[in-house]
């Protein structure tokens, strides 16, 4: 129980130190009047106070574990937040992904490179609907699926920027091209982490939950049924033992993937400063 509780308030502060970076950032903006990169900067302070909701009240909705019994920590909340922030940021990554390949104009199939990019909202979108079935029924297979579609997410981004890396030395020497071939080792290995930790950690938790399932013969919620469980946590704990198949996953996502996106988001507004 101490434990659980532990890694709670570790989360939950390192969550309001996020904040308060993020609206440090989005006031220092809007009192310079600089309203370019407001998009951007919006879309990650949504993603950045979702992550710290969850954070603070921590909610795993396969099993229905949460840390604290309130409104906020019930999955239909939960999930609702958690949707909103996943697609702004899907939006923002491609939003940013766009605004590179600007310098690869030259480039022949940059247009389906675009293409490709901008599909992944639909994608993560498609995600998000079978996340939403998986929670209602209770049944994990539906997980899988989206698991595996946020999975190709990453792998498309790697291929993508993998093509950019293979390419720039071609085109001509630019300022914005040097900054653009120092990020993309970056992005290069957090998409390799990414992909190896929902490989072997997300996707086959969700799996072995699915198969178990199945095992025992658990009969799933219809979609009334299961709309109406969502609005309650099934089990309140702090026990390590009943979270510990979702901590890796949820520290990773709260900490790193938060960072690495507040990171991204200043780059882009030194990088746009060259043009």
């Amino acid at each position: 129980m101490l434990l659980g509780k532990l890694w709670n308030k570790i989360l939950a502060t390192i969550s309001i130190i996020n904040i308060i970076v993020i609206l440090h950032h989005l006031f220092t903006r809007l009192n310079q009047g600089g309203k370019k990169n407001i998009k951007l900067i919006i879309l990650v302070t949504i993603y950045v106070f979702t992550c710290a909701l969850r954070s603070i009240w921590p909610r795993a909705d396969g099993p229905g574990l949460c840390i604290h019994d309130n409104y906020v920590s019930t999955p239909f909340v939960g999930r609702c937040f958690t949707t909103i922030a996943e697609i702004s940021f899907s939006i923002f990554v491609v939003s940013v992904t766009n605004i590179i390949l600007e310098s690869f104009k030259s480039m022949n199939g940059i247009n389906v490179i675009q293409k490709l990019n901008n599909s992944m909202v639909i994608f993560i979108s498609i995600a998000q609907i079978f996340c939403w079935i998986g929670i209602i029924t209770q049944d994990p297979s539906y997980n899988v699926i989206e698991e595996s579609i946020w999975t190709i997410f990453g792998t498309v981004m790697l291929v993508i920027y993998l093509t950019l890396y293979s390419k720039i030395d071609i085109l001509p020497s630019t300022p914005e091209l040097k900054k653009i071939k120092s990020i993309i080792p970056i992005i290069l290995i957090v998409c390799t982490i990414y992909i190896l930790f929902m490989t072997y950690n997300d996707v086959p938790m969700y799996f072995k939950r699915a198969k178990k399932q199945k095992e025992n013969n658990v009969q799933y919620n219809s979609l009334y049924d299961g709309i109406q469980e969502m609005k309650k946590c099934k089990k309140v704990t702090s026990s390590y033992q009943e979270w510990k198949n979702d901590i890796p996953w949820l520290t990773f996502y709260f900490t790193f993937t938060v960072w690495g996106t507040i990171y991204i988001l200043k780059w882009v507004e030194k990088f746009q400063k060259l043009r």
